[in-house]
C-alpha cells in the first residue's frame, strides 16, 4: 500500500508541506514533525518492498540539515533550494521508477508551493522573510538624531576664526563652524559670508566681494 502510485504523491505532499510550513514559521513544531514522519512512511515503505537502501535516506537528511540552516542564517532562499533539491534526489532514488518519483516531487512541490502562498498570506508577521525587512525606525525616541542642518547660516555673514586656506573655523553669531571658502584664501579676522551650504558642508566668500564677482587667484 505504502508504493502505490496514488499514495506516494500524498505521502510527499504531506512531508513537503509540512517542512516548507516549518521553515517559514520556525518554533511551530507541529508541521515539521507531521512533514518528517510523512516522509519517514515513504522511505520506510520503499525499503521494505526492496526498491530503496541507505543513501536516499542520507541525501534526504542533507535537505532537512539544510532546510534548518536556513532558519538561522539569511541566505535569501539558497539553502533552502539546496535542500528541496536534496530531498528531490532521495525521492527520485528511492523508488522503482525515478521519473515517476520526479514527477511525484514535482507534484508536491505545486501543493506546497500552494501551502506557501497560503502560509505567507495568514501568517505574514511571524514569518521568516521578517528577518530580510528592516522594522527598526530610526526616531528620535529611540535615540536617534538626524544630520544636522545648516541651512540657517545661508547668507549669514561672519568672521574667520583662522585662516581659511581654503578650509578652516568662523564664528557666526558666536559660535564656530567648519567652513571651507569658494577657490580663494581668506585670511585671519576677514568678514565672509556663508554661500552655499550643503549637509554639513558650509561654503563662504569674503564679505567684501560681490557675489559673482571671480575669485582671487592664489
Amino acid at each position: 500500500m505504502l508504493t502505490h502510485p496514488v499514495i506516494i504523491p500524498i505521502l510527499l505532499s504531506i512531508g513537503l508541506i509540512g517542512l516548507v510550513v516549518e521553515v517559514l514559521i520556525p518554533g511551530v513544531i507541529l508541521p515539521g514533525v507531521i512533514g518528517i514522519a510523512s516522509f519517514a512512511v515513504f522511505f520506510i515503505g520503499q525499503i521494505l518492498a526492496g526498491y530503496s537502501g541507505w543513501e536516499p535516506i542520507l541525501l534526504f537528511l542533507l535537505g532537512i540539515v539544510l532546510l534548518v540552516i536556513e532558519i538561522f542564517v539569511t541566505s535569501f532562499g539558497i539553502l533552502s533550494v539546496a535542500g528541496i533539491a536534496s530531498i528531490g534526489g532521495s525521492v527520485a532514488f528511492a523508488v522503482a521508477d525515478a521519473k515517476y518519483g520526479v514527477q511525484s516531487f514535482f507534484l508536491a512541490l505545486i501543493l506546497a508551493g500552494v501551502a506557501t502562498w497560503i502560509t505567507v498570506k495568514r501568517f505574514r508577521n511571524r514569518g521568516v522573510w521578517n528577518k530580510l525587512i528592516l522594522k527598526q525606525q530610526l526616531t528620535k525616541e529611540e535615540g536617534y538624531l538626524p544630520t544636522k542642518s545648516y541651512e540657517f547660516l545661508l547668507h549669514r555673514e561672519g568672521t574667520a576664526l583662522t585662516p581659511l586656506r581654503p578650509a578652516g573655523k568662523v564664528v557666526i553669531d558666536g559660535e564656530r563652524f567648519d567652513v571651507v571658502t569658494e577657490g580663494g584664501f581668506v585670511e585671519k579676522g576677514d568678514s565672509v559670508v556663508v554661500i552655499h551650504v550643503e549637509g554639513v558642508r558650509i561654503v563662504v566668500r569674503p564679505a567684501s566681494r560681490q557675489e559673482g564677482a571671480a575669485a582671487p587667484s592664489v
